[in-house]
């Protein structure tokens, strides 16, 4: 079993049940027959919809329209996600170990500790496009990965790597409860409860266990609140929030990736493949080749790839009108930008930021009967990468770390990828952010 270290940490979060002590998590974890017996609750379902602006060709030209995007996430309770964070270093070091014998470390980057992240992930293969002028581009992701991931294909992988034929009682309990798992949802769980969705600086923020047993059984159980995951009857998918789901992913593709890494190659190309996102470099062409056989490992796993965002190009089209995207960066053949889509989402979130603070110092003024200040360092705190300042929060630096923001991010991206207009991008974002700050303050 790996070290306690590797896998437990105590969540914030309230759930069925209570966190448990490092020692206590590595006691219960540690007993195989335990976890076989184990009755996993179910998790906690909600969506992130977040507004997406899109264009599309439409017979007047290019149209922009709103196509919100939503992620379905379900957390596990706290018992469970130590079974899943345990099990996750189990399964990690036979898929490790595959990865170095087959030289897979470059292709297979998400959910692994390779002291990299997006920004050099996609420098490297923007590099590698720049030293191939005549080359051909494939860039495309996987249609619903984690929701059309076969239960019968991840149980032959999970064996593979255990190299066994039929998986040990615990593991195929942690297997059943990954797969066969049920969901509640989490506004009718605290509607149901009584409890606010938002946390409040008193009472309920302080909350560390949703109801008791007794509660769960009458309450949520009794109530129908507990429904089956939607692939359940069909044999399909995992649920994205639990720790062991991006390793699964991973082993789930491992053919695919050793196929297409090993075809790419014979042609003098590169492969790389980020969870569902699939970046293809081919020196020498021969595209329709590659998505055909591309398509063919991706049905041999009841999978398919997205038609609407593939994106095949050549080197000699990348422009300002064509651009290759990776990773939250695109490149038009001779620089390096942020997608304008994360920007756009940047200056929404100014939007909703300085409306929140004038809205705040509106209260602050019925209360005290005069004019409340604008609380402008706390919005340019929250927004940028300066520094804390102002005499009412100096005392919290002991204990308050800066852990970035978005401009934070674009700074570092136009230091790793050494882009003077990813730096213009970020001037022209604080720019805004200085002129929705003024606007307010007034």
């Amino acid at each position: 079993m790996p070290q306690a270290s590797q896998w437990y940490s105590k969540k914030p979060y309230p759930h069925f049940d209570l966190p448990l002590s490092e020692f206590a998590a590595t006691e219960f974890v540690s007993n195989a027959q335990a976890i076989a017996r184990h009755p996993f609750h179910p998790l906690i379902q909600y969506s992130l919809t977040r507004p997406r602006i899109k264009k599309v060709e439409t017979e007047n030209g290019r149209k922009l329209i709103k196509e919100p995007k939503t992620r379905t996430i379900a957390y596990p309770s706290h018992k469970d996600g130590y079974i899943f964070a345990c099990y996750k270093g189990l399964l990690e070091g036979p898929y490790e170990a595959w990865l170095n014998a087959n030289a897979l470390n470059e292709t297979v980057t998400a959910f692994r500790s390779i002291n990299q992240n997006n920004i050099t992930l996609a420098k490297k293969a923007f590099d590698f496009v720049r030293l191939h002028p005549g080359c051909e581009i494939i860039a495309t992701d996987i249609e619903s990965f984690f929701d059309q991931i076969d239960h019968a294909i991840l149980k032959q992988v999970w064996q593979r790597f255990l190299a066994v034929t039929r998986l040990p009682a615990d593991h195929f309990a942690v297997f059943r409860a990954v797969t066969h798992y049920s969901v509640v949802e989490r506004h009718k769980l605290y509607n149901k409860l009584g409890l606010p969705l938002r946390r409040r600086r008193k009472g309920p923020r302080d909350i560390r266990r949703l109801c008791a047993p007794t509660q769960f059984r009458h309450k949520i159980v009794l109530s129908n609140l507990v429904k089956p995951s939607a692939g359940s009857a069909a044999g399909v998918g995992i649920p994205q929030g639990t720790s062991l789901s991006p390793l699964l992913s991973n082993m789930y593709l491992s053919d695919l990736d050793l196929e297409m890494r090993d075809l790419v190659t014979q042609q003098g190309g590169r492969y790389w493949r980020y969870c569902d996102d699939i970046l293809i470099v081919l020196p020498k062409g021969g595209s329709d080749t590659v998505l055909a056989e591309l398509d063919r490992c991706l049905v041999s796993l009841n999978l398919s790839r997205s038609h609407e965002k593939t994106q095949t190009l050549k080197h000699a089209e990348l422009s300002s009108q064509r651009q290759l995207q990776y990773l939250g960066l695109i490149f038009n053949g001779d620089n390096v930008l942020i997608r304008p889509s994360s920007i756009h989402r940047y200056h929404r979130k100014i939007k909703r930021g300085t409306a929140a603070a004038d809205v705040r110092r509106e209260h602050e003024t019925e209360r005290a009967g005069q004019r409340a200040p604008f609380r402008q360092q706390a919005l340019y705190n929250l927004y940028s990468e300066l520094p804390l300042r102002g005499k009412k929060i100096r005392r919290r630096k002991h204990w308050q770390k800066f852990t970035g923001n978005f401009t934070h991010y674009m700074a570092w991206a136009a230091e790793q990828t050494t882009s003077p207009n990813i730096e213009r991008q970020r001037k022209r974002a604080l720019r805004r952010l200085r002129s929705a700050i003024k606007r307010r303050r007034t």
